[in-house]
């Protein structure tokens, strides 16, 4: 608590940051002196076999998670570098570290009880969502402080989003059949059915309506596509499963 406030203070006293907000490196800098301290409990925890440490480690995480957030959705305004500032790294690092706290205590039975591992589920998916809010807001953001004409910065942060969401999609995608996760897989096609519906409900609401009835008919069939494409992919993993078990 004391380092975080001497440091944002004298950055803020120091008028670090050119361009951006005077206090915009001051709450970068807290942020992730909350998030260093919240990996300290959570080692000092498993070391001494202490479950308050680790739980109480949850407080610090959660500020350091809420402090980028907020800075993202206040009038922060941040650098000029799209995912190369001081913001998204200490943003990026809360969520990093909420999956990382979350993973630790889900996937070490003898190290945490089962009532903490429940916790670290939750965690651990907690930690995905807040990844997928960083890696959206911060090129959201980025078009509306670069870009002059508010029509085109609307236009180029409806679809950065929309791009980040579908690439996100496919990477939780692939990872679900890579680590055998089917809730994984659900919500990266829950994201893909999102994504699709953002494209023709927001993205493309300006255009004319029949180029959106044939939109919405085109995005109808790459669903089912990619739902038929889902399930033979599936079948084929479980068929190899179970090749595998026989033998």
């Amino acid at each position: 608590l004391l380092v975080q406030s001497e440091l944002g203070g004298w950055l803020e006293r120091s008028g670090v940051g050119g361009a951006a907000d005077e206090n915009y490196f001051a709450l970068s800098a807290r942020a992730v002196v909350w998030a260093l301290g919240a990996a300290a409990m959570l080692w000092s925890g498993m070391r001494l076999r202490s479950i308050g440490t680790r739980l109480a480690g949850l407080l610090p995480l959660s500020i350091a998670v809420l402090i980028p957030l907020w800075m993202y959705v206040g009038d922060v305004t941040a650098e000029k570098m799209l995912f190369l500032n001081a913001r998204f790294g200490a943003a990026l690092l809360g969520a990093l570290l909420t999956f990382a706290y979350g993973y630790a205590m889900a996937h070490q039975k003898e190290a945490f009880s089962e009532d903490e591992r429940q916790v670290g589920f939750g965690l651990e998916w907690m930690g995905a969502a807040v990844l997928l809010f960083v890696l959206s807001a911060e090129p959201f953001r980025h078009c509306f402080e670069t870009i002059a004409d508010d029509e085109r910065a609307r236009w180029a942060a409806l679809m950065s989003v929309s791009l980040v969401w579908g690439l996100y999609a496919t990477a939780a995608l692939a990872i679900g059949f890579w680590r055998r996760l089917r809730g994984v897989r659900f919500a990266a096609l829950g994201l893909f059915g999102a994504t699709g519906l953002k494209l023709v409900l927001v993205d493309m609401a300006g255009i004319e309506q029949l180029y959106r009835i044939i939109s919405f008919f085109v995005l109808g069939l790459l669903m089912v596509g990619a739902s038929y494409l889902y399930h033979k992919v599936e079948q084929q993993f479980e068929q190899g499963e179970t090749g595998a078990g026989q033998r």
